[in-house]
């Protein structure tokens, strides 16, 4: 079971998503999210969780939150070792269904 708390910002996207029928969605007042999802296998999910950002929270399980955090802390190492150069980007993730458009609303196994 993976349980990853979505932030107002990636909810419209992320309610677009094909969920299987034991997926279970949480609305709470402030306008995010708390979805449940019955997985084999949780390793897909980590590109997934790690597109969105601070938008995405994974609570459990462990597992899965220790493997995000270290693939967030591994690509940190690659830009905080680089100088960067050119204009600075826009504040913020774009809030767009780029990542719906790419993978069709699935994960990449399916």
């Amino acid at each position: 079971m993976a349980e990853p708390n979505y932030r107002p910002q990636a909810r419209d996207e992320l309610l677009r998503l094909s969920l299987k029928s034991t997926s279970r969605v949480h609305e709470h007042d402030d306008g995010s999210l708390t979805i449940v999802l019955f997985v084999d296998r949780w390793e897909w999910l980590i590109p997934l969780v790690t597109s969105y950002g601070p938008d995405v929270e994974i609570t459990e399980p462990a597992e899965l939150r220790t493997a995000v955090i270290a693939q967030l802390r591994s690509t940190l190492a690659v830009y905080d070792t680089t100088v960067p150069t050119g204009p600075a980007p826009p504040d913020g993730l774009p809030h767009d269904d780029s990542r719906l458009r790419t993978t069709h609303g699935r994960h990449p196994g399916a």
